[in-house]
């Protein structure tokens, strides 16, 4: 899909999604005039990091891997948070819930359509039931 048509797509509560937050992700090349891929490849690694640190103790990638293991009941590993974190990787829309269980924010806040974490409640770790 043509990031330019995200523009457009309706969310809940009847927002739309911010052009700037796609910006630096696709740039035109001058000469050409088409797209040009920045080398970021998603949205949630600068904001999952911050969260990550902002715990009390910081939290480790290994315990946000565990974490997300263990509540969701996806397979999480510290190679696949490295990489978002740094912007390398994509993300699956499982991925981002389970990270967001493991770090305790909602997920629109690693998606950035709220700039408000909410608390940083941890849930206790109890293996997903399935």
């Amino acid at each position: 899909m043509n990031v330019f048509l995200l523009r457009r797509l309706p969310l809940y509560q009847g927002s739309t999604v911010d052009n700037d937050r796609f910006a630096s992700m696709k740039q035109r090349d001058p000469k050409t005039g088409r797209g040009k891929f920045t080398g970021r490849t998603n949205l949630i690694g600068p904001r999952l990091r911050s969260v990550r640190l902002l715990h009390q103790p910081p939290m480790t990638i290994e315990l946000v891997v565990q974490r997300a293991s263990l509540l969701s009941g996806f397979v999480i590993t510290a190679n696949m948070v490295t990489k978002i974190e740094t912007q390398r990787r994509a993300v699956y829309d499982y991925e981002v819930y389970a990270l967001s269980l493991a770090v305790g924010v909602d997920p629109r806040f690693l998606l950035g359509f709220t700039d408000d974490p909410g608390p940083l409640e941890l849930l206790p770790l109890q293996p997903a039931s399935g």
